[in-house]
């Protein structure tokens, strides 16, 4: 049986490093625009599913360890695999190698903080995994959803 306080240190880690991948989220979230919408239909619909997956993303500022412990942890990993299942749906192909390395990621994070974790597995390495995989799409999706904000 593993020690609580042991599983409470290793989901302060993961938040930690976590909170690397979180603060920069803002210069991608949406910022509206006044100006007429320059997507196409397609466009639209999987950059709307963005907007929630960035939403999903930041919602890791609301976690509370403290009083909620890892099940916050595991409930806010659920809800961004479920935003990014949403955006997989409506993302074209283009996006598909992107979105499946963001999926990755957030799986290995997922294994790291679990209470069946190897002990010497590096929260960081995983941590800087979501972190690399969330900016390569980044990255692209600011390429099609000017009006996201997501390349901003």
């Amino acid at each position: 049986m593993t020690d609580p306080s042991y599983r409470l240190r290793r989901a302060a880690l993961a938040v930690g490093a976590a909170v690397v991948l979180v603060l920069p989220v803002s210069a991608c979230s949406s910022g509206g625009s006044d100006a007429a919408p320059t997507t196409t239909a397609p466009q639209a619909r999987y950059c709307a599913a963005w907007d929630d997956l960035v939403a999903a993303f930041t919602a890791f500022d609301d976690l509370d360890l403290v009083q909620d412990g890892l099940s916050a942890v595991q409930g806010y990993l659920d809800d961004l695999g479920a935003a990014l299942q949403d955006f997989t749906d409506a993302a074209d192909a283009k996006l598909g190698p992107k979105v499946d390395a963001l999926r990755a990621a957030i799986t290995g994070l997922t294994d790291a903080v679990s209470a069946d974790a190897d002990p010497n597995a590096d929260l960081g390495d995983s941590a800087g995994n979501l972190r690399d995989a969330w900016d390569d799409l980044v990255a692209e999706l600011g390429k099609d959803c000017p009006d996201s904000g997501a390349g901003s």
